[in-house]
């Protein structure tokens, strides 16, 4: 069951957080030392958001 979140803000969080790495692709490549994305980081990036959201709405990864 999932948690009670606002869900304007929750989508605000989605939204912020994925588009940080298309509005700030060459600070993030230039922290993390790379020339550019590779398919294993948008995979990283991609399970780490997923993981911190449905935990912050109660909820669980799917197995």
């Amino acid at each position: 069951r999932m948690a009670p979140v606002d869900p304007v803000q929750l989508i605000f969080l989605i939204w912020s957080s994925t588009q940080h790495y298309a509005d700030f692709q060459v600070q993030i490549l230039m922290v993390e030392n790379k020339a550019e994305y590779e398919k294993r980081d948008f995979d990283h990036a991609a399970d780490f958001l997923t993981a911190m959201i449905l935990r912050g709405c109660g909820l669980e990864e799917p197995k």
